[in-house]
Protein backbone atom coordinates (compact mmCIF):
# COMPACT_ATOMS: atom_id res chain seq x y z
CA UNK A 1 0.00 0.00 0.00
CA UNK A 2 2.90 2.46 0.94
CA UNK A 3 4.50 1.85 -2.22
CA UNK A 4 0.98 2.47 -4.13
CA UNK A 5 0.91 5.73 -2.70
CA UNK A 6 4.70 6.54 -3.33
CA UNK A 7 4.25 5.93 -6.72
CA UNK A 8 0.97 8.00 -7.25
CA UNK A 9 2.63 11.07 -5.48
CA UNK A 10 5.37 10.72 -7.90
CA UNK A 11 2.70 10.16 -10.82
CA UNK A 12 1.25 13.23 -9.45
CA UNK A 13 4.41 15.16 -9.27
CA UNK A 14 5.59 14.01 -12.89
CA UNK A 15 2.10 15.12 -15.06
CA UNK A 16 2.20 18.80 -12.38
CA UNK A 17 5.67 19.00 -13.88
CA UNK A 18 4.46 18.57 -17.42
CA UNK A 19 1.62 20.59 -17.21
CA UNK A 20 3.59 23.63 -16.01
CA UNK A 21 6.57 23.52 -18.64
CA UNK A 22 5.05 22.01 -21.77
CA UNK A 23 4.44 25.50 -22.98
CA UNK A 24 8.12 25.84 -22.27
CA UNK A 25 8.74 22.85 -23.94
CA UNK A 26 6.77 23.86 -27.36
CA UNK A 27 9.13 27.23 -27.24
CA UNK A 28 12.54 26.44 -27.42
CA UNK A 29 13.92 29.79 -27.99
CA UNK A 30 11.86 31.10 -24.73
CA UNK A 31 13.61 28.44 -23.00
CA UNK A 32 16.97 30.03 -24.26
CA UNK A 33 15.90 33.71 -23.17
CA UNK A 34 14.82 32.39 -19.77
CA UNK A 35 18.47 31.36 -19.65
CA UNK A 36 20.19 34.47 -20.99
CA UNK A 37 17.67 36.42 -18.26
CA UNK A 38 18.64 34.39 -14.90
CA UNK A 39 22.32 35.21 -16.58
CA UNK A 40 21.19 38.72 -16.39
CA UNK A 41 18.87 38.95 -13.05
CA UNK A 42 22.52 37.78 -11.10
CA UNK A 43 25.08 40.38 -12.54
CA UNK A 44 22.32 42.80 -11.93
CA UNK A 45 21.37 41.68 -8.35
CA UNK A 46 25.27 41.40 -7.75
CA UNK A 47 25.74 45.17 -8.71
CA UNK A 48 22.80 46.68 -7.27
CA UNK A 49 22.14 47.25 -3.25
CA UNK A 50 18.68 46.61 -3.76
CA UNK A 51 17.96 46.69 0.28
CA UNK A 52 18.78 49.91 0.43
CA UNK A 53 15.72 52.13 0.84
CA UNK A 54 16.48 54.61 -1.77
CA UNK A 55 15.91 51.89 -4.41
CA UNK A 56 12.89 49.36 -2.88
CA UNK A 57 9.71 50.53 -0.95
CA UNK A 58 9.85 48.61 2.13
CA UNK A 59 6.67 47.10 1.27
CA UNK A 60 8.27 45.84 -1.92
CA UNK A 61 10.61 43.93 0.35
CA UNK A 62 8.26 41.01 0.84
CA UNK A 63 7.72 40.39 -2.58
CA UNK A 64 10.81 40.98 -3.98
CA UNK A 65 12.12 37.52 -3.27
CA UNK A 66 9.11 35.99 -5.01
CA UNK A 67 9.84 37.83 -8.25
CA UNK A 68 13.45 36.38 -7.86
CA UNK A 69 12.40 32.85 -7.29
CA UNK A 70 10.51 33.09 -10.49
CA UNK A 71 13.01 34.49 -12.67
CA UNK A 72 15.86 31.75 -10.95
CA UNK A 73 13.15 28.88 -11.43
CA UNK A 74 12.78 29.64 -15.28
CA UNK A 75 10.15 31.50 -15.52
CA UNK A 76 7.74 29.22 -17.13
CA UNK A 77 5.71 30.23 -20.21
CA UNK A 78 2.21 30.88 -18.49
CA UNK A 79 4.15 33.66 -15.68
CA UNK A 80 1.11 35.72 -15.67
CA UNK A 81 -0.35 33.65 -14.10
CA UNK A 82 1.97 33.58 -11.06
CA UNK A 83 0.28 34.94 -7.96
CA UNK A 84 2.74 37.63 -7.17
CA UNK A 85 3.00 39.10 -10.28
CA UNK A 86 -0.67 38.59 -11.48
CA UNK A 87 -1.32 40.58 -7.75
CA UNK A 88 1.33 43.47 -8.75
CA UNK A 89 1.35 43.70 -12.52
CA UNK A 90 -1.35 41.95 -13.94
CA UNK A 91 -5.54 43.28 -13.95
CA UNK A 92 -8.00 40.54 -14.92
CA UNK A 93 -11.63 40.79 -14.29
CA UNK A 94 -14.29 43.30 -16.56
CA UNK A 95 -15.59 45.79 -14.08
CA UNK A 96 -16.30 49.62 -14.06
CA UNK A 97 -13.15 50.77 -14.60
CA UNK A 98 -12.80 48.33 -17.80
CA UNK A 99 -15.79 50.42 -19.00
CA UNK A 100 -14.36 53.33 -18.84
CA UNK A 101 -11.59 52.61 -20.52
CA UNK A 102 -13.17 50.66 -23.36
CA UNK A 103 -15.58 53.70 -23.68
CA UNK A 104 -12.90 56.23 -23.83
CA UNK A 105 -10.95 54.23 -26.79
CA UNK A 106 -14.05 53.70 -28.55
CA UNK A 107 -15.62 56.99 -28.38
CA UNK A 108 -13.28 59.28 -26.21
CA UNK A 109 -10.55 59.66 -28.53
CA UNK A 110 -9.63 60.66 -32.61
CA UNK A 111 -10.23 58.11 -35.26
CA UNK A 112 -6.69 57.27 -35.47
CA UNK A 113 -6.21 56.89 -32.12
CA UNK A 114 -9.17 54.49 -32.31
CA UNK A 115 -7.55 52.88 -35.45
CA UNK A 116 -4.48 52.45 -33.73
CA UNK A 117 -6.16 50.85 -30.52
CA UNK A 118 -8.08 48.41 -33.05
CA UNK A 119 -5.04 46.87 -34.48
CA UNK A 120 -3.43 45.90 -31.37
CA UNK A 121 -3.05 42.36 -31.25
CA UNK A 122 -1.72 40.39 -27.64
CA UNK A 123 1.27 38.78 -26.97
CA UNK A 124 0.88 34.89 -26.42
CA UNK A 125 3.94 35.10 -23.91
CA UNK A 126 3.10 34.52 -20.67
CA UNK A 127 -0.50 33.19 -21.51
CA UNK A 128 -2.54 36.26 -21.17
CA UNK A 129 -6.64 35.75 -20.41
CA UNK A 130 -8.44 37.37 -23.01
CA UNK A 131 -11.17 38.93 -20.85
CA UNK A 132 -11.78 41.64 -22.81
CA UNK A 133 -13.74 40.77 -25.80
CA UNK A 134 -14.49 43.79 -27.45
CA UNK A 135 -11.16 44.60 -29.06
CA UNK A 136 -9.97 40.80 -28.44
CA UNK A 137 -7.33 40.93 -25.77
CA UNK A 138 -6.59 40.71 -22.40
CA UNK A 139 -8.08 43.68 -19.70
CA UNK A 140 -4.72 44.16 -18.49
CA UNK A 141 -3.40 45.44 -22.44
CA UNK A 142 -6.91 46.89 -22.43
CA UNK A 143 -5.17 49.26 -19.58
CA UNK A 144 -1.87 49.75 -21.42
CA UNK A 145 -3.85 50.94 -24.30
CA UNK A 146 -5.62 53.70 -22.37
CA UNK A 147 -2.55 54.98 -21.28
CA UNK A 148 -1.09 54.92 -24.72
CA UNK A 149 -4.10 56.93 -25.70
CA UNK A 150 -4.45 59.39 -23.00
CA UNK A 151 -0.90 60.31 -24.10
CA UNK A 152 -1.09 60.15 -27.74
CA UNK A 153 -4.32 62.27 -27.31
CA UNK A 154 -3.41 65.11 -24.65
CA UNK A 155 0.90 65.19 -24.54
CA UNK A 156 0.88 64.59 -28.66
CA UNK A 157 3.22 67.85 -28.49
CA UNK A 158 6.64 65.78 -29.39
CA UNK A 159 7.08 62.70 -32.18
CA UNK A 160 8.21 60.75 -28.61
CA UNK A 161 11.01 59.19 -30.54
CA UNK A 162 12.41 58.85 -27.23
CA UNK A 163 11.16 57.59 -24.17
CA UNK A 164 12.21 56.91 -20.59
CA UNK A 165 9.74 54.95 -18.36
CA UNK A 166 10.45 54.22 -14.77
CA UNK A 167 9.13 50.91 -13.48
CA UNK A 168 7.57 48.52 -16.07
CA UNK A 169 5.82 46.07 -14.95
CA UNK A 170 6.38 42.95 -17.17
CA UNK A 171 7.11 45.15 -20.64
CA UNK A 172 3.22 45.27 -21.44
CA UNK A 173 3.40 49.50 -22.13
CA UNK A 174 6.69 49.19 -23.21
CA UNK A 175 5.65 46.60 -25.99
CA UNK A 176 2.27 48.93 -26.59
CA UNK A 177 4.58 51.76 -27.92
CA UNK A 178 6.77 49.62 -29.93
CA UNK A 179 3.96 47.85 -31.83
CA UNK A 180 2.06 51.49 -32.77
CA UNK A 181 4.16 53.87 -32.96
CA UNK A 182 5.26 54.91 -36.62
CA UNK A 183 8.70 54.23 -36.61
CA UNK A 184 10.36 52.39 -33.12
CA UNK A 185 11.70 54.98 -29.86
CA UNK A 186 14.58 54.64 -28.48
CA UNK A 187 12.77 53.11 -25.25
CA UNK A 188 14.44 53.15 -21.81
CA UNK A 189 12.79 51.32 -18.68
CA UNK A 190 14.52 51.98 -15.52
CA UNK A 191 13.57 49.20 -12.93
CA UNK A 192 15.00 46.63 -10.29
CA UNK A 193 17.09 43.42 -11.31
CA UNK A 194 14.07 40.63 -10.84
CA UNK A 195 11.82 42.61 -13.16
CA UNK A 196 14.39 43.77 -16.06
CA UNK A 197 15.06 40.08 -16.20
CA UNK A 198 10.92 39.24 -16.77
CA UNK A 199 10.95 42.42 -19.48
CA UNK A 200 13.78 40.55 -21.55
CA UNK A 201 12.13 37.23 -21.57
CA UNK A 202 8.87 39.04 -22.28
CA UNK A 203 9.82 41.47 -24.69
CA UNK A 204 12.26 39.69 -26.83
CA UNK A 205 10.04 36.62 -26.39
CA UNK A 206 6.85 38.70 -27.96
CA UNK A 207 8.71 39.44 -31.61
CA UNK A 208 12.17 38.74 -32.58
CA UNK A 209 11.69 42.52 -34.71
CA UNK A 210 12.06 44.01 -31.12
CA UNK A 211 16.05 45.47 -30.77
CA UNK A 212 16.40 44.76 -26.54
CA UNK A 213 19.65 45.84 -24.91
CA UNK A 214 20.46 44.73 -21.12
CA UNK A 215 22.71 47.46 -19.74
CA UNK A 216 25.22 46.21 -17.24
CA UNK A 217 27.78 48.18 -16.90
CA UNK A 218 28.96 51.91 -17.24
CA UNK A 219 28.87 54.01 -19.68
CA UNK A 220 26.11 53.67 -20.59
CA UNK A 221 24.83 54.40 -24.15
CA UNK A 222 21.89 53.81 -25.16
CA UNK A 223 20.90 52.58 -28.47
CA UNK A 224 18.57 54.66 -30.44
CA UNK A 225 15.52 53.19 -31.90
CA UNK A 226 15.91 49.86 -29.45
CA UNK A 227 14.48 48.89 -26.06
CA UNK A 228 17.52 49.91 -23.08
CA UNK A 229 16.81 47.92 -19.99
CA UNK A 230 18.78 50.22 -17.03
CA UNK A 231 18.72 49.22 -13.74
CA UNK A 232 17.67 51.31 -11.15
CA UNK A 233 21.01 51.63 -9.02
CA UNK A 234 22.34 52.83 -12.51
CA UNK A 235 19.39 55.59 -12.84
CA UNK A 236 21.63 58.34 -11.91
CA UNK A 237 24.30 57.77 -14.69
CA UNK A 238 21.84 57.83 -17.20
CA UNK A 239 22.09 60.68 -20.47
CA UNK A 240 19.50 63.23 -19.63
CA UNK A 241 17.02 64.05 -22.33
CA UNK A 242 14.17 62.68 -23.82
CA UNK A 243 10.49 63.59 -25.67
CA UNK A 244 8.68 61.51 -23.04
CA UNK A 245 8.89 60.57 -19.06
CA UNK A 246 6.23 58.04 -18.03
CA UNK A 247 5.46 56.25 -15.19
CA UNK A 248 2.27 54.60 -13.89
CA UNK A 249 1.93 54.00 -10.29
CA UNK A 250 5.63 52.96 -10.29
CA UNK A 251 7.20 56.26 -9.05
CA UNK A 252 4.63 57.07 -6.18
CA UNK A 253 5.66 53.48 -5.02
CA UNK A 254 9.25 53.90 -4.71
CA UNK A 255 11.06 55.47 -1.53
CA UNK A 256 11.31 59.14 -1.10
CA UNK A 257 14.91 58.91 -1.62
CA UNK A 258 14.29 57.50 -5.18
CA UNK A 259 11.62 60.10 -5.85
CA UNK A 260 13.66 62.88 -4.58
CA UNK A 261 16.45 61.48 -7.40
CA UNK A 262 13.95 61.46 -10.03
CA UNK A 263 12.56 64.75 -9.41
CA UNK A 264 16.01 66.36 -9.02
CA UNK A 265 17.24 64.94 -12.60
CA UNK A 266 14.13 66.85 -13.40
CA UNK A 267 11.97 63.69 -14.75
CA UNK A 268 15.14 62.80 -16.46
CA UNK A 269 14.99 66.32 -18.27
CA UNK A 270 12.15 64.57 -20.78
CA UNK A 271 10.10 67.81 -22.86
CA UNK A 272 6.68 65.93 -21.50
CA UNK A 273 5.43 63.72 -19.05
CA UNK A 274 2.97 60.78 -17.98
CA UNK A 275 2.27 59.83 -14.76
CA UNK A 276 -0.18 57.94 -12.72
CA UNK A 277 0.18 56.77 -9.24
CA UNK A 278 -1.23 56.28 -5.97
CA UNK A 279 -2.01 58.38 -2.56
CA UNK A 280 -0.72 57.96 0.57
CA UNK A 281 -3.19 55.95 3.17
CA UNK A 282 -2.98 55.51 6.65
CA UNK A 283 -1.68 51.88 7.50
CA UNK A 284 -1.73 50.48 10.95
CA UNK A 285 -0.90 47.08 10.19
CA UNK A 286 2.73 46.91 12.50
CA UNK A 287 5.79 46.66 9.91
CA UNK A 288 3.48 47.69 7.15
CA UNK A 289 4.13 51.00 5.92
CA UNK A 290 2.16 53.52 3.64
CA UNK A 291 3.28 54.69 0.30
CA UNK A 292 4.87 58.24 0.21
CA UNK A 293 3.06 60.85 0.08
CA UNK A 294 2.74 62.10 -3.49
CA UNK A 295 3.84 65.79 -2.84
CA UNK A 296 7.32 65.81 -3.77
CA UNK A 297 6.10 64.44 -7.40
CA UNK A 298 3.68 66.98 -7.86
CA UNK A 299 5.14 70.24 -6.29
CA UNK A 300 8.52 68.72 -8.51
CA UNK A 301 6.32 68.73 -11.74
CA UNK A 302 5.07 72.05 -11.27
CA UNK A 303 8.55 73.46 -10.88
CA UNK A 304 10.23 71.03 -13.94
CA UNK A 305 7.25 71.47 -16.80
CA UNK A 306 5.32 74.36 -17.77
CA UNK A 307 1.73 73.59 -17.85
CA UNK A 308 -0.03 70.54 -14.97
CA UNK A 309 -2.68 69.38 -15.33
CA UNK A 310 -3.39 66.87 -12.11
CA UNK A 311 -6.82 65.24 -11.63
CA UNK A 312 -8.62 62.14 -10.29
CA UNK A 313 -7.64 58.54 -11.83
CA UNK A 314 -10.25 56.47 -12.50
CA UNK A 315 -8.66 53.12 -11.04
CA UNK A 316 -8.21 52.67 -7.07
CA UNK A 317 -7.14 55.69 -4.84
CA UNK A 318 -5.24 56.83 -7.66
CA UNK A 319 -4.41 60.27 -9.76
CA UNK A 320 -3.25 61.18 -13.77
CA UNK A 321 -0.74 64.16 -13.46
CA UNK A 322 0.07 65.43 -17.30
CA UNK A 323 2.80 68.03 -18.12
CA UNK A 324 4.87 69.61 -20.87
CA UNK A 325 7.11 72.35 -21.42
CA UNK A 326 5.93 74.99 -23.82
CA UNK A 327 8.79 76.07 -24.75
CA UNK A 328 9.31 72.69 -26.42
CA UNK A 329 6.23 72.45 -28.73
CA UNK A 330 6.73 71.29 -31.96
Amino acid sequence: METVRVLKRRTEAAIGYIAENIDRLRHPAYCSLTKDAEDLYRIWRNDCPCEQPEFVHSRWLDVQPCFARLVENGMPYSFLHDPTLSRKFYRIGFGRPQEHELEYLLDGVSENTRDLVRQYRESPVGKPTMDCPQLGISVNSLGMLYYFARIIEQLNRHDFGSIIEFGGGYGSLCRVFLELLPKPPTYVIIDLPEILALQYVFLRGSSSEYRVFPHTSLPIELKEGSLNLVPVHLIEELPLGGDLFVSTFALSEAGKAMQEIITRCSFLNCKAAYMVGQNARSIETEGVHSWESPETIHSAAQRVFDTVELAPFHLADAWELMAWRETNNS
